[in-house]
């Protein structure tokens, strides 16, 4: 983790100011966040308007594209790894953290042996959940899970056990999140950038993270205006 966090200097990626070892003591020295992380957040305030949820996944993004410049994959993208502070201005500012997982992608050695599934099964890609090789654009899918999450309240595939929840990922689609959450009001093209991210093969998602956001800012133009996207 520490390898892997000291190389990002990014705003929406936590700081690590300091790392090593005392004697047969390992530490992580990272800056203190005053935040809630995501899942905490909604849970205890309820969903946020969508274009608040739009901005939050431009900022995770963001973070995503130093990471991936760096050939830094994340792997365990959630709510709970993402730290959300509101400003006084009542915007939202965000901060990606937990690279405990992270594959750098220049390194022979890596935290995890080859073909070994690691991360959260409700987030993970489906190359991830097959033991596949991955890329960034794993990383792109759990955002799109995540946005799903935000959006509509729920998961996109839920299940009584954590294998048949990635067994569902890699097989079946995912719910129209218009459907899931009628009362939201989702701008249809909010929607199309959600399945575009949450496409089965990689091939099909969003390349970069920049591209993603694009899409996300792009949207956002064009429900700024509407009251549903405001209020709902």
């Amino acid at each position: 983790e520490a390898r892997a966090a000291s190389r990002l200097n990014h705003p929406n990626s936590v700081g690590v100011i300091d790392f090593g070892r005392n004697g047969g003591q390992l530490y992580l020295v990272m800056e203190f966040l005053r935040g809630r992380d995501l899942a905490r957040a909604v849970y205890e305030d309820g969903l946020l308007p969508v274009q608040r949820v739009i901005d939050i996944l431009v900022q995770v993004l963001a973070a995503l594209a130093e990471a991936h410049h760096l050939d830094i994959i994340h792997r365990d993208l959630k709510p709970e790894n993402i730290v959300r502070e509101q400003m006084r201005s009542g915007a939202d500012f965000v901060k990606v953290v937990d690279f405990g997982l992270a594959k750098i992608r220049d390194l022979r050695t890596n935290i995890t042996s080859p073909g070994l599934v690691c991360g959260t099964p409700d987030y993970m890609a489906p190359e991830q959940g097959r033991g596949a090789p991955i890329d960034t654009r794993s990383d792109l899918y759990a955002c799109g899970v995540i946005l799903f999450q935000l959006l509509t309240g729920r998961l996109p595939f839920e299940a009584e056990s954590p294998t048949q929840v990635v067994l569902m990922h890699l097989s079946q689609p995912p719910p129209d999140p218009r459907k899931v959450a009628p009362d939201r009001n989702i701008p249809d093209l909010i929607v199309d950038i959600c399945l575009k991210a949450l496409a089965k093969n990689a091939d099909d998602r969003f390349q970069t993270a920049d591209e993603f956001a694009l899409a996300l800012k792009a949207a956002l133009v064009t429900t700024a205006d509407r009251p549903s996207a405001q209020h709902n």
